[in-house]
């Protein structure tokens, strides 16, 4: 989805939650991802986190929103 996203030079936000590996194995592969976010981070238009905590996804948020909607930058959030 995030290939898609920077092929079609989107703008925005994009969530996922598939950044790491849980000790459960059983869940099925969407859960079993460890480098979405390696891979993602990779693309030169998008902006990949992986916040852990309120404030950290707050201050990514605003300043990804800033970039996109007021300066106008080419690129999009990818948050797991």
């Amino acid at each position: 989805m995030w290939a898609a996203a920077a092929d079609k030079r989107s703008r925005g936000l994009l969530l996922g939650a598939t950044a790491c590996r849980p000790h459960w194995a059983a869940k099925g592969l969407q859960h079993q991802d460890g480098f979405s976010l390696v891979q993602a981070a990779s693309l030169a238009n998008c902006r990949a986190h992986a916040p852990c905590f309120a404030g950290e996804l707050a201050v990514i948020l605003d300043h990804g929103m800033r970039r996109v909607l007021e300066e106008q930058e080419d690129e999009f959030l990818y948050l797991t």
